[in-house]
């Protein structure tokens, strides 16, 4: 198929995320399906959450079904009560995909993501909505289908199209497809995909008992000559769709997606070999895929005797042509972890981009006992053995889905490109980030990361570093840690473990401080100069600026040169620790550090009036240079001899100084020989002194701290003792180990909450996957609605009237209705935690708030929707409703 423009890109499957049946993430998943691991059961008398349903059902059941980490996003416990475990367990594992694509979450925040899920089941409705009288808010948003997918793109932010799709089990193909159309249509920039289902009712069991569809023993072996029938299974996956230049790393391409519907046929939800059949035809022939290289489909599967055997006769149909040269292999995970009805297509999906990933196709488990079709000598075969993928291998595989009411759907996978896996440098120091959204949860990530390189002792740091970067840093509370090896890396993590302690203030304006490092001799190691290249074309262009002036390269002396350079050569040495303190501060702005001011001392106040906008790199190169030359010369000639101003560097330098246009500075620059701020170029004859004893010294450097506007200083030079409360960071060594010096730095300025750009250069083609974000779930299960269960809520509880009764105070009163109303604990209500995005109350649990607060306050004294417009946190509602109190109550003394 010919495209070009944007549609010429290739969507790929860049990252995945998945909680099966015996699988409770992507790897796990991968564990089931490459081991034939069965994960379904009969039934289970202990099966948890042990309610009548999963307690008799047999099917396959995930491991926490009931779990969520309601605070981390934001949402109530009441709220997270009544919500439809769909809507949760797809919340996190969209949080999952993204991380596993490499991307940030946070970073996607009003991005064109579209948002596409698959979803049938409304079974939490039943468990949760009683009679009319008992409805609220959240039992509505809880349930409705659509809300499905809406609830992702509102709490995640995004902005492209959100749909949820039901077209019974090929639910998650048919949202796959719109995703396609989406991404290449350009609605959307990137693509969620998801099918999720989960068991909270006997109800559709029961429909496949009696329609003869339900599997006996309890067992599903699709194409078996045992089968008898469905077993249910419950899941959730999601994928995150892209188009790349490049396929490269990612798990798969695709190559081909089609549906269409059986139109009448012998039933409503009975199979249709020739819809099949058209659709498989269809799908080859538009995408320009030729039936013969299709090496293996994950077929639908599920296990009943006239499903398996249609699908079989319309699949032998299609792919016995001619051209074949090898049977297509064929098989179903139904046979593991069941039928996960809306999630089937997508449980389908990751399972190929797995193989692909991994170039191994798994065994099939029943190829010892196939349906008696098998046997023909037809072009489908179920693997009797696993085997490996060929190296270069550009494998197709398909997958087809087909729904209870008659929506199919078909599509093609294409392995990826090999991937290059370049190895880093050993032992080169590296930045890790971790972030969550307290320090006791980024115990947990620690925790998590320090796990992952128990079981990957040989994984590439670098590529570990830079995951960590670009996915795990955007979270409240931060910790960067700098290392060469694994276990210099582990035994930080262990130690932060053991007790996380992170920024209480965090930081978001920060100075720079630009000196001379020291006066004594220096030497400048050249690892900075290798490995960081906003720092390298910093140093080459103060290079090329100060080699005519000089007639030497700075370079050459600063890193080329065994001995250090003395303050004795001042033609070097000053033009080198310019250059130094110009290329520190170049690197650090490419790292996303916008100070708020720069204070310069010594040869720093050249390079602050550079980053101020008062010089050009121009003006400051050429003044430094004949400013080197006065130095030089004061110090080869006597002083009885010295005349500064018969001098020709001087008579360059005035001449200079003189023809520099008058600029605004745009950053506050601080000079410390004036120990003020400044706003034009301080006199020559200042700046000439500035080397000279008992220039400002510890009282300008005083004075300029006290003006610099932040409790933050990023420095050149170490920290002075007169510094007072400022925190301080620096880079001052310069013979140091330049690289994981400035690591460090960096790494101080993100625990101190400091937004920095810490994707150093573009990510290369060799990844290394972090484990997902470890959640901090709560249990959240509701026991079904029964005629005996459901109780009338009073119209005034007990609370309310002994509230009224007494001469309450208002804290008490907001307190104890908002733990009533959001179902938490009274010690949970805070005052400085924000009602929306700490509390979660939304719109219309405020109007319900307001309404409750209402009955309970004097006549005519009561609360107004627009007063939640400056009402942000609990102290601001404790003081607006405690003021009303008074207003009513000095009202009522009035009339007395």
């Amino acid at each position: 198929m010919k495209e070009s423009g944007m549609n010429a890109d290739k969507i790929a499957i860049t990252g995945m995320a998945c909680q099966f049946p015996g699988a409770e993430n992507l790897d796990a998943y991968w564990q089931v399906v490459k081991n034939n691991k069965i994960s379904t059961r009969r039934s289970s008398v202990n099966a948890q959450p042990a309610d009548y349903c999963r307690r008799q059902l047999a099917g396959g059941f995930i491991r926490g079904v009931d779990h969520f980490d309601a605070e981390f996003f934001g949402i109530s416990n009441r709220e997270a009560q009544l919500m439809d475990p769909q809507q949760r367990l797809l919340l996190q594992n969209v949080w999952h995909a993204i991380e596993d694509a490499g991307i940030a979450p946070q970073s996607l925040r009003g991005s064109k993501t579209g948002v596409f899920v698959g979803a049938m089941a409304n079974d939490w409705a039943a468990r949760s909505i009683a009679d009319d009288d008992n409805i609220n808010s959240h039992m509505i948003t809880g349930n409705g289908l659509a809300i499905i997918a809406n609830r992702v793109s509102y709490h995640y932010d995004f902005k492209g199209p959100s749909l949820s799709l039901d077209s019974a089990c090929s639910s998650s193909i048919l949202a796959m497809h719109y995703a396609v159309q989406s991404l290449r249509n350009g609605d959307c920039e990137y693509a969620l995909v998801a099918g999720v289902n989960v068991i909270a009712t006997p109800m559709l069991q029961k429909f496949y008992q009696r329609a003869g569809i339900a599997s006996v023993k309890g067992e599903c072996h699709p194409f078996s000559r045992y089968s008898d029938g469905i077993v249910r299974g419950e899941g959730v996956g999601v994928v995150l769709l892209q188009r790349v230049a490049q396929d490269t790393g990612t798990y798969a391409t695709l190559a081909g997606c089609t549906v269409n519907h059986n139109g009448q046929s012998n039933g409503l939800s009975a199979p249709n070999r020739f819809a099949q059949q058209a659709l498989l035809s269809q799908t080859y022939e538009q995408w320009g895929i030729s039936p013969a290289e299709i090496d293996y489909v994950e077929c639908h599967g599920t296990g009943t005797e006239l499903g398996d055997r249609i699908e079989l006769q319309a699949l032998n149909n299609v792919l016995n042509v001619p051209e074949r040269q090898r049977p297509c292999h064929i098989g179903s995970v139904k046979g593991l972890i069941g039928h996960t009805e809306a999630a089937a297509g997508i449980a389908g999906v990751i399972k190929l981009a797995l193989m692909l990933h991994h170039g191994y196709v798994p065994a099939s488990l029943y190829a010892d006992t196939p349906n008696a079709i098998l046997e023909k000598n037809i072009a489908l075969k179920l693997p009797p053995l696993g085997f490996t993928l060929e190296q270069d291998s550009r494998t197709l595989v398909g997958l087809s889905s087909f729904g209870l009411g008659g929506t199919n759907g078909h599509l093609v996978l294409r392995r990826a490109d090999a991937r290059v896996q370049p190895r880093s440098e050993p032992r080169q120091p590296q930045l890790f980030t971790l972030s969550a959204p307290t320090a006791d949860t980024l115990a947990d990530q620690a925790r998590a990361l320090s796990s992952y390189l128990d079981t990957h002792p040989d994984c590439d740091l670098a590529a570990l570093a830079t995951e960590s970067r670009e996915v795990k840093s955007l979270l409240r509370a931060k910790k960067a840690w700098v290392a060469s090896t694994a276990d210099e890396l582990q035994k930080q993590l262990r130690q932060f473990s053991l007790s996380p302690n992170t920024s209480k203030k965090p930081h978001a304006l920060t100075a720079l401080y630009l000196a001379s490092p020291s006066s004594a001799a220096l030497s400048f190691c050249p690892s900075l100069f290798n490995h960081a290249p906003s720092f390298r074309q910093a140093i080459e262009r103060c290079d090329s600026l100060f080699y005519p002036l000089l007639g030497h390269s700075v370079i050459s002396q600063m890193f080329a040169n065994d001995a250090p350079l003395s303050p004795g050569q001042q033609s070097y040495w000053l033009p080198a620790v310019f250059s130094w303190n110009y290329a520190l501060s170049q690197l650090w702005a490419s790292e996303g550090i916008a100070p708020v001011s720069v204070i310069g001392e010594g040869v720093g106040e050249y390079v602050a009036a550079c980053l101020s906008g008062l010089l050009t790199l121009e003006d400051a190169v050429y003044l430094v240079a004949q400013h080197a030359e006065i130095l030089h010369l004061q110090q080869v000639l006597t002083c009885d001899d010295f005349q500064l101003e018969s001098t020709a560097p001087f008579e360059k330098y005035q001449q200079y100084f003189h023809r520099i246009p008058e600029r605004e500075p745009h950053t506050p620059f601080i000079s410390c020989y004036q120990g003020q701020s400044v706003s034009l170029l301080p006199p020559l004859n200042e700046w000439l002194q500035l080397f000279d004893e008992g220039h400002a010294g510890a009282e300008g450097r005083q004075a300029g701290l006290q003006a610099c506007g932040s409790r933050l200083v990023l420095s050149t030079v170490a920290a002075p003792a007169e510094r007072g409360e400022i925190q301080w960071v620096s880079e001052s060594d310069t013979a140091k180990d330049a690289l994981r010096q400035h690591l460090q730095a960096v790494a101080q300025l993100y625990d101190h909450g400091v937004l920095l750009n810490l994707n150093r250069g573009k990510r290369g083609q060799c990844r290394s996957r972090l484990p997902a974000y470890a959640f901090q779930p709560s249990s959240f299960w509701l026991e079904p609605v029964t005629q005996a269960s459901v109780t009338r809520a009073p119209a005034s509880t007990p609370e309310s009237v002994a509230l009224r009764q007494q001469d309450h105070a208002g804290g008490e009163f907001v307190v104890t209705t908002l733990a009533r109303i959001l179902a938490c604990e009274q010690q949970a209500i805070k005052g400085n935690l924000r009602l929306s995005e700490d509390l979660g109350l939304d719109s219309i649990i405020v109007i319900e708030l307001i309404d409750i607060l209402n009955k309970d306050l004097p006549e005519k004294q009561k609360l107004a929707f627009t007063d939640t417009l400056t009402i942000v946190t609990v102290d601001d509602l404790i003081n607006r409703v405690t003021t009303l109190m008074e207003n009513g109550k000095a009202v009522a003394e009035e009339k007395v």
